[in-house]
Parts: structure tokens; sequence; C-alpha cells
């Protein structure tokens, strides 16, 4: 896959995450065997923004039905884009428009990757979690029981949610 970056020209660079960028600009995707992707991009309050992101059908491949749209990696292709545009504060010059290979634009990438989300457990959370096990809690109903029925989770999901408010003071040994 090669990846090539245009921007208008008159564009200011501005930072993003360490590095400057142009202002706006375009990134196409393109592999023989896939799709062609372009996506544009433009720089709001130092974060990249997806402004637009176009698919082109290869015509030898399947339709562009939501399974094939949903298997785009448009993440880590916004990722690419970035490190590809992105140079390092201080060079000067235009951009370097010569397109990159995926492998050159990998080490770059890690800085404009998306943060892995995940649920982060707050102390709010575990506040209820304690109130809950204090108020309802039954004898011969074990604490994570009651847990995992009243906020959905799972059996760990529900031990875990009990260490973490007795690591943080919430609940007691004892669980009360």
């Amino acid at each position: 896959m090669r990846i090539g970056i245009e921007w208008e020209t008159g564009t200011g660079d501005v930072s993003s995450r360490g590095y400057q960028l142009p202002e706006a600009f375009t990134a196409r995707f393109h592999d023989p065997h896939e799709h062609t992707v372009e996506v544009d991009v433009r720089v709001v309050a130092g974060e990249p923004v997806v402004e637009a992101v176009r698919v082109a059908r290869n015509p030898a491949g399947p339709s562009l039905s939501g399974v094939e749209i949903r298997r785009l990696p448009l993440t880590r292709m916004v990722a690419m884009a970035c490190a590809t545009a992105a140079r390092s504060p201080g060079r000067t010059g235009p951009f370097a428009a010569v397109p990159l290979t995926v492998d050159e634009a990998v080490a770059k990438e890690e800085t404009f990757a998306s943060p892995r989300r995940r649920n982060r457990v707050t102390d709010e959370r575990l506040r209820d979690v304690a109130r809950v096990v204090r108020e309802q809690a039954e004898p011969g109903v074990a604490s994570w029981h009651l847990v995992a029925d009243t906020f959905h989770v799972s059996r760990s999901q529900a031990y875990k949610y009990l260490e973490l408010a007795r690591e943080r003071g919430f609940l007691d040994e004892e669980g009360s």
C-alpha cells in the first residue's frame, strides 16, 4: 500500500502532538488489490479531525458493501496519514510530497494513534458499588453476585469492582 499526501498551498503549519502538520490535507491510500481510500484531515485546536472519507471501489474487488467498508482500518489510516504528513518542529521547507510506504509511516504512527478506549473505573462507580453492597447485601448472597446483577457486569468485572472499592477505601475487607 502506498500513501500519498496532498495539501493546498498557502495552508499554514500547525502544531499537533509535537509535530508540525499542514492545517488541512488529504491522504490517499492506494493498493492495487484493495479499494482506494481518501481521508481529508484538518487540524483543530492541535488535534487531527477527519473531515471526510471517500472510498473508491477496486473494479477487480468485491462491491462496497457495509461489510467491506467496516473492514477498512480507518483509525489506523488516519494515524498513518498524520504520521506521513508530520514533520519535526523546527524543520524548514515544504512538506515532502513523495509518497511513503506503510513501513516508513509506521515509525511516527504511534504518536497519532487514537488512545485505546478502556472503561476506566471511576471513584463514583466504586462508591456506588460500596453503597449497593452495604445497603442490599443479604446473608448467604455473595457480594460479587449482587454487584454483577446490579451493574450488569460479568463475574470477573464484579470481583474487580469489589477489589478496587476495597483498595480505595470505600469498602472494608469484609465487604461492607
